[in-house]
């Protein structure tokens, strides 16, 4: 009995290609901890806020400051993707979000906080820019298509594991957030090292 050509293994394989490229994994790695490290601060500032003394209106300012200035610059950072290419903003995204959970751990004060959200906003806006880019790239309509609804999945697993982990670890510490503030920092840490290996 012959064995079927090669070509009809390709053809199987191809089903979803691109998907596990040695990049792509390195891309999803990247925002999965971004994201997750993002969404376990972004309730716990509330809380912090709430701590500090914060009016109703002053929590909706601190949270209304995530978006204020990535509204502003989102246009300009996609162009500058474009131009000197994405490697490099996704590992300044996830960078500014790693020293932005460090430095709440420090804050003191409400200005402080929309400060901090503000920064963090922009480190959203450099990493979800660069990495869908990185996402989107490649002539095969097929690899991408699969690549953008594999990488949505993969940041709708940070959105739901972000909070999730922040209660848990801010619960078993007695509301000390500074724990969670860690937990973020680290996980950004981690972010910043895989998307400084995509650079070449």
């Amino acid at each position: 009995t012959r064995r079927p050509p090669a070509r009809s293994l390709s053809g199987a394989i191809r089903v979803h290609p691109g998907v596990t490229s040695s990049w792509f994994s390195r891309v999803l790695v990247t925002s999965l901890l971004v994201i997750t490290a993002i969404n376990a601060v972004r309730p716990a500032v509330s809380y912090r806020a709430i701590a500090f003394g914060a009016t109703p209106v002053e929590i909706g300012v601190v949270a209304g400051s995530y978006a204020l200035l990535s509204f502003l610059v989102a246009v300009p950072i996609g162009r500058w993707v474009d131009r000197f290419g994405e490697s490099r903003f996704l590992l300044a995204g996830a960078a500014v979000v790693a020293l932005v959970s460090v430095a709440l751990a420090g804050v003191t004060s409400i200005a402080g906080l929309i400060v901090a959200q503000a920064a963090l906003g922009i480190g959203q806006v450099l990493c979800v820019v660069a990495a869908q880019s990185l996402v989107a790239s490649g002539h095969d309509q097929t690899a991408r298509d699969s690549r953008v609804g594999v990488f949505s999945v993969v940041v709708s697993l940070g959105l739901i594991s972000g909070p999730a982990l922040g209660g848990l670890v801010g619960g078993r510490s007695n509301a000390d957030l500074t724990h969670v503030f860690g937990m973020s920092a680290g996980f950004a840490l981690a972010s910043t090292l895989a998307a400084a290996s995509l650079w070449r």
